[in-house]
């Protein structure tokens, strides 16, 4: 159990540990078999609400929620993801790309299209994938307007031991005023399947 008000850093390598050394009273153990509206996926057991008093952070960046998928037998934890509130979004992705490199795949967004004068494929007549070709690559600058980005294996070099950890990262805005943007950034932390 975690102390009263202890900031515990979650990183790439929670996969690699037991649910007991996060594991809380502020957690909410979700029925599977209740109906319940967490904006979260379906498959997390364990949820941490807004409210909670006990703070994790990942990357210095404080966590306003999150969820774990736990598989209880083993207490082992099978994905996470986190929310958190980000005020300077350009900032955060740098940090994301000094520590983990370069992202290995980015899912662009209909923000990213119209920026560069390209449509979604549901606009266009006679679709062909070849349209894209032309489609410049994302930039630092750019990721804040991306769907997804995703870094593989993040911790193979790191630590043997860990189970290989892809993380993705989605954005939103959630809140623009005058020059000021708050963005939610959802974390999700998967085992990497090295079979597929």
């Amino acid at each position: 159990m975690i102390l009263a008000f202890q900031e515990m850093e979650i990183d790439e390598n929670i996969l690699s540990r037991s649910f007991s050394e996060y594991h809380n009273v502020t957690f909410i153990k979700i029925d599977q078999n209740t109906s319940y509206d967490y904006g979260i996926s379906y498959h997390y057991n364990y949820f941490y609400p807004t409210e909670s008093p006990i703070p994790f952070s990942f990357m210095g960046h404080t966590v306003s929620r999150a969820a774990f998928a736990v598989k209880e037998e083993q207490n082992s934890i099978q994905s996470v993801v986190l929310f958190l509130e980000v005020f300077d979004i350009d900032l955060f992705y740098s940090e994301m790309v000094e520590k983990f490199g370069q992202p290995g795949t980015v899912s662009v967004s209909k923000i990213y299209l119209e920026q560069h004068g390209y449509k979604i494929p549901t606009e266009i007549e006679n679709f062909n994938e070849s349209y894209y070709d032309s489609l410049p690559v994302p930039k630092l600058k750019d990721y804040k307007n991306l769907r997804n980005i995703n870094w593989y294996e993040v911790n193979d070099v790191k630590n043997d031991m860990a189970n290989d950890t892809n993380i993705i990262v989605r954005n939103n805005l959630v809140n623009r005023v005058m020059d000021t943007e708050t963005h939610e950034v959802e974390i999700t932390f998967l085992e990497s399947k090295k079979d597929w």
